[in-house]
């Protein structure tokens, strides 16, 4: 729903029941989410979302941590702020979490991904834009050594 022009809340979720493979097992999945966009001014938005949820590795979540009939709960969300000083150029700088919780999963399984990025696109031609994006990531393991990396990313993208 819509709180004036300025604020958008949204709520969302799913639960289904999955069948596994090569079993006549069923084992449940669900999520809540909450999302938030605001426009602060014309030319600066925020946006963002938390999540929880129950064997969410079909829907990207848990970070891909293969569902179980126990159920592997996980909680997280994003955040993006983004600026647009004019027509053609757009910054965006965020950042995002997904935290499986530690009890429900063996050792060596990820355990918490994080992401920070920042990133500029301009439009060169009208609708053919050109983009960089820098990102630093972090996936802890339980009980071993966290993995980091930084990423670069040339785009070139049209908008139809």
């Amino acid at each position: 729903f819509t709180l004036l022009e300025k604020y958008k809340v949204g709520f969302s979720g799913h639960y289904a029941q999955l069948d596994t493979l090569g079993s006549d097992g069923k084992y449940k999945t669900w999520s809540a989410n909450l999302d938030l966009n605001l426009k602060i001014t014309p030319t600066i938005s925020l946006s963002g979302e938390a999540f929880t949820g129950l064997n969410t590795a079909s829907k990207l979540g848990g970070i891909a941590n293969a569902s179980s009939f126990n159920g592997i709960t996980t909680q997280g969300g994003w955040i993006n702020l983004k600026v647009k000083p004019n027509k053609k150029i757009s910054i965006s700088t965020g950042l995002s979490m997904d935290d499986p919780c530690d009890c429900d999963l063996n050792d060596g399984a990820r355990n918490k991904n994080t992401m920070v990025f920042a990133n500029i696109y301009q439009d060169v031609l009208e609708g053919f834009l050109v983009g960089f994006e820098v990102s630093y990531w972090s996936t802890e393991y339980k009980n071993m050594d966290t993995a980091t990396a930084m990423r670069g990313q040339l785009a070139f993208l049209y908008k139809f």
